[in-house]
């Protein structure tokens, strides 16, 4: 049965592979009448931009970044912090002081908290100064 699933899968590659690349030689046999005439030159075909005739509009672009703890990275590494911190409390001896499991609770949330902050402010220049204006203004 493998031996059969092995054979059907390199045909399945195979038919792939064959198809994209017949699909790219017809497209470059297609277009490749209009390639010389007068209206489209080799020039023009390489280095087409949009023509910017009309000026009376402006093109503006505006970023905003949104700080999200949602998506792969951030939740592997919560998965990370606080498998580490389940971790350290195992460690403990006969369940440890209460201040000993308190400390590493604490431990573990500020290095989630601290990491999320380095992550946003690396990915925002203005995060700090507008994290503290924020603070300033609560």
């Amino acid at each position: 049965m493998i031996f059969y699933l092995d054979y059907i899968l390199f045909a399945l590659v195979f038919f792939f592979l064959f198809y994209d690349i017949l699909i790219r030689i017809t497209y470059l046999l297609d277009n490749l009448n209009n390639l010389y005439t007068d209206t489209n030159t080799t020039k023009d075909i390489i280095f087409y931009m949009i023509s910017n005739s009309d000026q009376t509009t402006s093109h503006n672009t505006t970023v905003q970044i949104t700080h999200t703890d949602a998506g792969w990275s951030n939740s592997i590494r919560q998965i990370f912090i606080y498998g580490t911190g389940v971790f350290r409390l195992s460690l403990l001896r006969a369940g440890g002081s209460p201040g000993q499991r308190s400390f590493i609770i604490a431990t573990t949330l500020v290095s989630d908290a601290g990491t999320k902050a380095i992550n946003n402010a690396i990915n925002d220049p203005s995060y700090v100064k507008n994290h503290i204006n924020n603070w300033k203004q609560i």
